[in-house]
């Protein structure tokens, strides 16, 4: 699981708008469901099956505030 936080301060002018962009991440061996979860809204993004053992990027949605990133193993 990985929280990221939007570091902008509320003087930045870009503070409060919206964050996207990629998350590279290494997993061990096996078949992983990712989703993400916005602290902000409560909603939760479709699962994504991905595979570790290898680098994993994912381009993540636009979110305000902070998203949760968590990865379950499935087999």
């Amino acid at each position: 699981m990985a929280y990221l936080a939007d570091a902008r301060e509320v003087t930045d002018p870009e503070a409060g708008r919206p964050l996207s962009g990629p998350l590279s991440f290494r997993l061990p061996s096996g078949d992983y469901r990712v989703t993400s979860y916005s602290p902000a809204t409560g909603g939760y993004s479709p699962g994504l099956k991905i595979q570790g053992g290898q680098l994993v990027t994912l381009a993540l949605a636009p979110f305000e505030q902070d998203v949760v990133v968590r990865a379950t193993r499935v087999s």
